[in-house]
């Protein structure tokens, strides 16, 4: 990940008490809802890497079908694009994340998207 995200994912775990992977896992899901493509050009390397078995957990199965059906949705090829795009939701999550969590009561009330 990014150095702002990782920055974003370290405030909020602060915040909340959160362990950074499920922070993430929630950032993912508001950026996979998101209907545009981002750009993995916008975001930096620098970060912290986490592998996705830490990632994801017993989860990584789905978590990686969702984002193969998300890349054959944007006509991408996964070979070619799943780690890229990985990085950029990643990265995109932690900023639609942030600004909806000040404390860990705004996962109740915040995260839902309308």
């Amino acid at each position: 990940m990014g150095l702002r995200a990782q920055n974003l994912f370290s405030q909020m775990k602060s915040k909340t008490g959160l362990n950074i992977n499920i922070l993430v896992r929630y950032g993912l899901g508001l950026s996979l809802n998101d209907n545009s493509i981002p750009n993995p050009q916008e975001y930096d390397e620098k970060g912290m890497e986490l592998l996705p078995s830490v990632l994801f957990g017993e989860h990584e199965k789905m978590f990686h079908a969702v984002f193969l059906v998300r890349l054959q949705k944007e006509k991408l090829d996964p070979q070619l694009y799943l780690q890229d795009m990985m990085r950029a939701h990643l990265n995109r999550g932690s900023g639609l994340l942030f600004p909806r969590i000040s404390d860990l009561s705004d996962f109740n009330d915040n995260l839902y998207v309308k």
